[in-house]
């Protein structure tokens, strides 16, 4: 996630480039244009695909297909700037498709932080998991417990139990 916030900051450095020095027109503007048309649409297959399963790793995918359609669209929008004389919208859309990829890196941190960090569960998890162990029969206590979350769903937890001698 790193990686991605990195390169949105230098996105945003070449986009800031380009809005101060404007370059010429596109060379081969039909091939930019049909290559990004391409992509798109194998983002919109990708989202199609994701948004039908659930998961952690699909609502990703999801959401990353849906920020790269953006992006691309903002390219295609660009490109066709530029192409017609305004030669300033390709920092423009360089400064969008840059904003799109650092929200989309702070989300993807935020929402996977416990996960990626091992974060410890809620004090509600624990208190739940002391009460079922504390209705077993012969369960006099429950201690020490550390809990890691380990997965959307899962958590690896370490306790100690004092049961009775008899």
């Amino acid at each position: 996630m790193g990686f991605i916030t990195f390169l949105s900051f230098e996105l945003a450095k070449e986009g800031v480039s380009k809005v101060l020095n404007p370059a010429s027109l596109y060379q081969n503007i039909g091939v930019a244009v049909s290559s990004e048309i391409l992509v798109l649409s194998l983002l919109f297959l990708a989202a199609f695909l994701s948004a039908r399963r659930a998961g952690i790793l699909n609502r990703t995918l999801l959401i990353e297909s849906i920020n790269d359609a953006l992006s691309t669209f903002a390219a295609i929008l660009g490109i066709g700037l530029v192409w017609i004389g305004y030669p300033v919208f390709d920092g423009v859309a360089t400064l969008i498709i840059a904003s799109i990829i650092f929200y989309n890196s702070f989300k993807l941190v935020r929402d996977n932080a416990k996960i990626l960090l091992g974060l410890s569960p809620s004090d509600e998890f624990y208190e739940s998991v002391e009460k079922v162990c504390s209705d077993i029969d012969g369960v006099e206590g429950v201690h020490d417990m550390v809990g890691i979350y380990t997965g959307e769903n899962s958590i690896h937890l370490d306790l100690h139990v004092t049961v009775d001698e008899g």
